[in-house]
């Protein structure tokens, strides 16, 4: 029978296994979608949120969304999972699933047309890139980068985070994001005027995905490479061989089965454009008739306004130069509605990244106010807790020096009764006042607290023993001479203080040092107060000093 510990290490196991089976899908470039659709993401979902990891479950309930988003064309269920997961994501501060929900919301905005809020998503996700994000979200992310800046006519910006892009996936040996980052170059380029750079970086593409001692054909290529080739062609006056290049990929996309309306609308619109170029108006109607059907069953603004564009051209083309004003006139007044739709978009995208950084601000300040103690200021037990620990670790880690030390006002119950409760905490918030100002000319790296009633842990980095004690004598000091006559009148006050340090701590972790501070410190509040004793005395397991016989 397992043990606890057991269960909870094969658990961790479990989820570790899952996680890297999630992100061998999320890195699946897109025509390989449906390979990771198979994957079954809904499964490491539920699974996930079986073994109550709340991470790994949002992380595979965003892909499976994303899947039925680019698959089965549900934006809708995609737009609300993104937005959900994101929002949680931003409220707990998770980096590696905030890079997927930037990426995926930006996809989504991609297939709505909204340019401005897809370039917003796409350098959100590059700026959280880490060296510990996996190589694919790593060059997917750049080629997303990469496709928000053309999308706004920044093409050499865009070209430069292409090469980047393509030199990761070489540098990686993955055929499938050298592909992609080879033909999105391809598209750059021939956005940017350069046709003949396009038509090389191609080359390049059939090259890599061609078999040594195979000739090469078009079904080696994925539809949207299919795409690009045939935009080149066009635009190097190989019409007929566009024309045929669309068919090619038309029938290649029935075959596939995909509801990849984007893609499908987008071919048909190439094909008319080769088809005008070749004199065929006829088919060329049919073509852009086919198209603006899916856009419209499908709300694709702006591939419908591109639509209007070719409209034109198609019209001028037969020589009706009356119904080619007329549509360019539509073109023009559906670019126009499609820019103050996308200025709109950016307007709410940015008020929601207003909201969002308000957000995580507030939730940073409610996570510092949560580790702070409220009357001094200072941090409190749960701080101490959360990094004492780490850096006790990191100190043995390099072999530096970490003392610690635990300070007791002398007498402060004295305060209380005498005075008032209120004096009592003038005294506390001026002892915490001397100490982190005292504290500050001595070290940047080091920090107090308050741990409850008149009791302070000090913690000191990076200074050797003889130098540590010095230092925390200059803190008593500090408190004793300080003018107290305003708060506490006649009355005294001192603190005794108890250190140690990894150096000579038998048991140097967070509850053997505290355990050494505080039996140095009941032995400086016996041997008269108002000083410190930092060497250890022997184990002997004494009972803290404020639970034992106070001495006379």
């Amino acid at each position: 029978m397992l043990t606890p510990g057991e269960v909870q290490t094969s658990a961790g196991e479990r989820a570790q296994q899952l996680l890297t089976e999630l992100i061998a899908m999320e890195t699946v470039p897109f025509h390989e979608l449906e390979v990771a659709r198979r994957a079954r993401p809904t499964e490491i979902a539920r699974e996930a949120a079986e073994l109550g990891d709340i991470e790994l479950w949002q992380r595979a309930r965003l892909l499976a969304a994303y899947l039925r988003g680019r698959l089965n064309g549900d934006l809708a269920e995609m737009a609300r999972t993104a937005q959900e997961v994101h929002q949680w994501a931003v409220e707990n501060d998770r980096r590696q699933l905030l890079i997927r929900s930037h990426s995926v919301l930006g996809t989504l905005h991609t297939e709505l047309g909204d340019a401005p809020t897809m370039l917003t998503h796409a350098v959100s996700a590059a700026e959280l890139l880490t060296d510990d994000t996996p190589p694919g979200i790593r060059v997917g992310c750049l080629l997303r980068f990469g496709a928000a800046l053309a999308a706004v006519g920044s093409h050499a910006e865009s070209l430069q985070r292409v090469q980047q892009a393509e030199q990761f996936a070489t540098d990686m040996g993955d055929l499938s994001w050298l592909r992609m980052a080879l033909n999105d170059r391809a598209y750059t380029e021939l956005e940017a005027g350069n046709p003949q750079g396009a038509s090389e970086t191609l080359e390049r593409l059939m090259a890599a995905v061609t078999p040594a001692g195979i000739a090469f054909d078009l079904a080696m290529l994925h539809l949207e490479e299919i795409d690009t080739l045939a935009a080149v062609q066009i635009a190097l006056g190989r019409y007929a061989d566009a024309e045929q290049t669309m068919q090619s990929c038309l029938q290649l996309h029935e075959e596939s089965g995909t509801a990849d309306h984007y893609g499908h609308a987008a071919f048909l619109l190439t094909l008319a454009k080769a088809q005008r170029h070749l004199g065929k108006t006829r088919l060329a109607q049919q073509s852009l008739n086919r198209s603006s059907t899916i856009c419209a069953e499908h709300d694709l603004a702006d591939l419908a306004a591109q639509i209007l564009r070719e409209q034109a051209e198609l019209h001028a083309a037969t020589g009706d130069h009356v119904r080619a004003y007329d549509v360019l006139k539509d073109f023009l007044d559906a670019s126009d509605k499609l820019r103050c739709a996308q200025q709109e978009a950016q307007a709410r995208t940015r008020q929601a990244m207003f909201e969002t950084a308000e957000a995580r601000t507030q939730a940073a300040q409610f996570r510092d106010q949560a580790r702070t103690d409220p009357l001094t200021g200072l941090r409190n037990r749960r701080y101490v807790d959360e990094h004492l620990p780490g850096m006790i670790n990191e100190a043995r880690t390099r072999g530096a020096n970490l003392t610690v030390a635990l300070a007791d006002l002398d007498h402060f119950k004295r305060i209380n009764d005498t005075l008032s409760h209120d004096a009592g905490d003038q005294v506390l918030t001026t002892v915490a006042t001397i100490l982190r100002d005292a504290l500050a000319e001595i070290t940047d790296v080091g920090f107090i607290a308050r741990m409850g009633g008149e009791e302070f842990l000090l913690v000191l980095p990076d200074a050797n023993p003889a130098a540590a004690a010095a230092h925390l004598d200059t803190l008593r000091l500090a408190i004793r001479n300080h003018h107290w006559q305003p708060i506490t009148g006649d009355l005294p006050v001192t603190v005794s203080m108890g250190s140690t340090t990894t150096a000579t701590a038998p048991d140097p972790t967070q509850a053997g040092m505290l355990a050494d501070a505080d039996r140095n410190l009941y032995a400086a509040k016996h041997a008269g107060r108002d000083r410190v004793i930092n060497n250890p005395p022997p184990h002997q397991g004494t009972r803290r000093y404020r639970d034992a016989p106070k001495p006379s």
